[in-house]
């Protein structure tokens, strides 16, 4: 969110290490809510599954932001709320 892949290699000749795998896991998280949303609109998981498995998933994060090395995520879940659309399932 603060950085893109294009500032990686300039964080590691800094030695800022940490900041590169806060860069990755936010990567891995959005790469893998992108991945549920695809195989929702393809058909492959149900509108109850989605929906459970981002709540699953916001509520790891949570408790994994509760601890002292891990706070960074309490950022991504801060931006996630900011930019979270409930989809309506419901027939029209």
């Amino acid at each position: 969110m603060e950085v893109d892949g294009n500032a990686v290699a300039s964080l590691w000749l800094d030695g800022r290490l940490d900041e590169i795998i806060t860069y990755n896991e936010f990567d891995a998280i959005t790469t893998y809510l992108l991945w549920l949303r695809v195989a929702l609109f393809g058909g492959f998981v149900s509108p109850p599954d989605y929906e459970a498995e981002q709540l699953l998933l916001k509520e790891y994060l949570k408790e994994e932001s509760a601890k002292p090395e891990r706070k960074h995520l309490i950022k991504y879940l801060e931006e996630w709320d900011r930019v979270s659309v409930t989809p309506d399932f419901s027939p029209k």
